[in-house]
C-alpha cells in the first residue's frame, strides 16, 4: 500500500507542509515591529531545531540552537506569532530563548 506524500508518519513531508502554511497565512505589514506575521504551524514528530528554524524564517530573526537542545516535537498551532511558537516548543524541550539585536539564542535551562 503506497503512502500519500503528504503522510504526517513523514517528518520531512510534515515539516515542508508546516512551512506552506506559515507562507500561505502570513499578513504582510510595513511596521518593523510588526514585521512577524502571526501562522498556522503544524508539526508531528519534526525534529526540534527544524521546527525552530522554520519559526525563526517566519519570525525575520536569526537562530542559534545550542547542541543539548534536540528532540522531536508535535503540535498545530493557528494564528500564532513565530517567535511565541519557538518560545513554546523550547519551554516544552526544557530550553529558554533570549532575543537580542535580531538573533535568538536557545540554551538549556
Amino acid at each position: 500500500m503506497s503512502t500519500p506524500f503528504l503522510s504526517w508518519r513523514r517528518p520531512t513531508a510534515a515539516l515542508a507542509f508546516a512551512f506552506a502554511l506559515a507562507i500561505a497565512s502570513s499578513l504582510v505589514t510595513s511596521d518593523a515591529a510588526a514585521r512577524r506575521r502571526h501562522v498556522d504551524v503544524a508539526f508531528h514528530e519534526a525534529d526540534v531545531a527544524d521546527a525552530m528554524r522554520l519559526l525563526a524564517d517566519a519570525a525575520h530573526i536569526g537562530l542559534v540552537v545550542e547542541d543539548g537542545v534536540s528532540g522531536k516535537v508535535s503540535m498545530r498551532l493557528r494564528d500564532v506569532d513565530p517567535l511565541d511558537a519557538l518560545m513554546t516548543i523550547a519551554a516544552l524541550r526544557g530550553a529558554e530563548v533570549r532575543v537580542r539585536d535580531g538573533v535568538a539564542v536557545v540554551t538549556k535551562r
